[in-house]
């Protein structure tokens, strides 16, 4: 499999795991801040499904962050995300492909592209 398969994989992956962000967040931080959990709060399946998913998230403070390859980025609410890419547009006015370029360093989040070609369309 080649670099870009790999990666293509990667982010199909990443947006399965995404698609439902409140209850995946809230099962996460529960899991990742507690160290005891009982049976009737999860599956087995489900707990197994979650623990392998943890290995990618991390908590710090009341932020959930996302491992990209080696590096940790945050992983913001859908709430938040409209305001991080007007204020990453209002800062000098650039296009959308700049503000993208630039988010991406710190963030990340399904859909992003379209979300902020989008909303900086607007």
């Amino acid at each position: 499999m080649n670099t870009t398969s790999m990666f293509s994989r990667n982010q199909e992956l990443r947006m399965e795991m995404l698609t439902d962000f409140q209850d995946f967040k809230s099962s996460m931080l529960s899991l990742l801040t507690s160290r005891s959990r009982t049976s009737s709060e999860l599956s087995k399946s489900e707990g197994a499904k979650l623990k392998r998913q943890a290995k990618n998230y991390r908590v710090a403070g009341n932020a959930l962050l996302i491992k990209n390859w080696e590096e940790w980025l945050l992983f913001p609410a859908p709430e938040e995300r409209s305001v991080l890419i007007k204020q990453y547009h209002e800062r000098a006015h650039q296009s959308a492909s700049t503000v993208l370029k630039n988010l991406k360093l710190r963030y990340y989040w399904a859909k992003m592209d379209s979300e902020v070609a989008e909303i900086i369309s607007k």
